[in-house]
């Protein structure tokens, strides 16, 4: 019986191992395969590496001898015509201006604007300054008038110089597109409302040398009988040419010019003289038609006694 039990015991030792085996060896069969794989890919990544690195040492060597340097597996023309590319983009980019200068102070409706104020009759115009630069490239030109509503005049309208521009009373620094395009806008707006500035400088132009009160002054010296009236130059009606009241006083012994009186480009009082704008020949002319037709008695009595003085010598 012991020896039967001792059989049985070993037997069932036997089954146990060979029950042990018959799972552990396949585990370790697919533990080795793994592990195989795992080699083979190591081995495989490293052989990638270092083809890399002879590419990276082929391009070092590419570099060193002035040549661009390769990607992977990019040949040296191909580097080349890239580089070219991106260096002719990036220079195409850079010479070119993406947006136009424009004029800091103004555009073309603020100088419609300043039109419409001018032709309104409600501001005092100056037309002396006012688009007299139209065909310069540094003179000044501009638009310009006040309001003198407060007392003062407050600058309205618009200018502009070299390197500035203004608009109002504020002044802006100008680059010299800026500037460029100050004039352009200046010179299209000037050229477009051109009967306006005319009429509103005539509405509003003044004679330099003589107004209302002055001619009133020389009717009354003539009708005094003191001073030798030249009937042949006052109140001629021209249009062009010389026309005033015209005296001169004899008291000294020698002709003092008196009187006022305007030329084709100039005005006189007394023998003061002062050139004159077409606009300021034009009101001395007004003044002085206006005043011949006032006086026109006393002129006509004051001609015909000294025709009857140079009758009587």
């Amino acid at each position: 019986m012991n020896l039967s039990k001792k059989k049985s015991i070993m037997l069932a030792g036997v089954v146990g191992v060979i029950v042990i085996l018959a799972i552990v060896l396949p585990m370790s069969t697919a533990n080795s395969g793994e592990e195989r794989n795992s080699k083979n890919n190591m081995s495989a990544a490293g052989a990638e590496n270092s083809e890399n690195d002879g590419d990276f040492g082929r391009d070092t060597d590419n570099n060193a001898a002035g040549g661009a340097p390769l990607l992977n597996g990019d040949e040296g023309e191909g580097g080349e015509g890239e580089g070219e590319g991106e260096g002719e983009g990036e220079g195409a980019g850079e010479g070119q201006i993406g947006v136009s200068a424009t004029c800091p102070c103004f555009n073309a409706q603020d100088l419609d604007k300043a039109s419409t104020d001018i032709a309104s009759g409600s501001y005092t115009f100056y037309p002396e300054t006012t688009c007299k630069g139209m065909d310069s490239a540094s003179a000044t030109n501009s638009i310009t008038y006040t309001n003198d509503e407060m007392g003062y005049p407050a600058m309205l309208g618009y200018e502009v110089t070299i390197g500035e521009c203004r608009k109002s009373d504020m002044i802006f620094m100008a680059s010299a597109p800026e500037e460029a395009a100050c004039r352009s806008l200046l010179n299209d707006k000037c050229t477009e409302h051109s009967s306006v500035f005319a009429a509103a400088a005539a509405a509003s132009a003044t004679c330099p040398c003589f107004d209302t009160e002055d001619l009133d002054k020389a009717a009354e010296d003539v009708a005094s009988g003191s001073y030798t009236f030249k009937s042949a130059s006052t109140c001629t009606g021209s249009d062009s040419g010389s026309t005033g009241i015209v005296y001169t006083n004899d008291s000294r012994g020698y002709s003092i010019m008196m009187g006022c009186e305007v030329r084709a480009n100039s005005c006189r009082k007394s023998d003061m003289f002062r050139e004159t704008s077409a606009s300021e020949n034009s009101a001395c002319r007004s003044l002085i038609t206006s005043k011949c037709a006032e006086h026109s008695s006393i002129f006509a009595a004051a001609a015909a006694a000294a025709a009857a003085v140079n009758t009587n010598e």
